[in-house]
């Protein structure tokens, strides 16, 4: 997906970040994407970095707006907190 260029996500912190977002658990993502808990861990960890975040609401935020059409940027959501 585009977002993956646009941000330099992998395809897999791309999944994690679907699955946080479908409101599935952290055990649950690991068994939906076949990797451990802590490999799921390192996924999301790595997503907030390139995404600029510290939380699954604004990795979340950020993706879902770029996959609709609606660009939000991490310093958008700064300056709305």
């Amino acid at each position: 997906c585009d977002a993956r260029a646009h941000f330099g996500l992998s395809h897999r912190e791309v999944e994690l970040l679907i699955w946080l977002g479908a409101g599935l658990t952290r055990n649950q993502i690991a068994d939906r994407m076949g990797v451990s808990p802590s490999t799921a861990d390192t996924f999301r960890r790595r997503a907030y970095v390139k995404l600029g975040v510290g939380t699954s609401a604004a990795a979340i935020a950020i993706l879902f707006s770029f996959l609709s059409g609606t660009q939000v940027e991490p310093s958008d959501l700064a300056a709305a907190v």
